[in-house]
């Protein structure tokens, strides 16, 4: 019976692709990406977390190494400035 191929390493070949002049960065240095904003649902995760019924049965492991985030700014106090300035009042 022959063996089943064996399967390429995560990542490999994923740095031969011309798809640009990027690196690969840790999580720490990701997510200093977000520093002060407000983290939205499902937060700084691998993407795998982001499909809402699961990922797709056959993922590609390169795939899997991908992490993501969405961050919105914090709501301000409403300002005195914000106020409507007051109608002219003629007597």
């Amino acid at each position: 019976m022959p063996k089943p191929p064996r399967s390429p390493p995560v990542g490999a070949g994923v740095s031969a692709q011309p798809d640009g002049t990027g690196r690969f960065r840790t999580r720490e240095e990701i997510v200093t990406y977000f520093d002060g904003l407000e983290l939205i649902e499902p937060g700084f995760e691998t993407l795998v977390h982001w499909w809402p019924d699961g990922p797709p049965e056959h993922l590609d492991p390169a795939r899997r190494l991908m992490i993501g985030g969405i961050g919105r700014k914090p709501s301000l106090p409403p300002s005195p400035l914000d106020a409507p300035a007051p109608l002219p009042c003629w007597t």
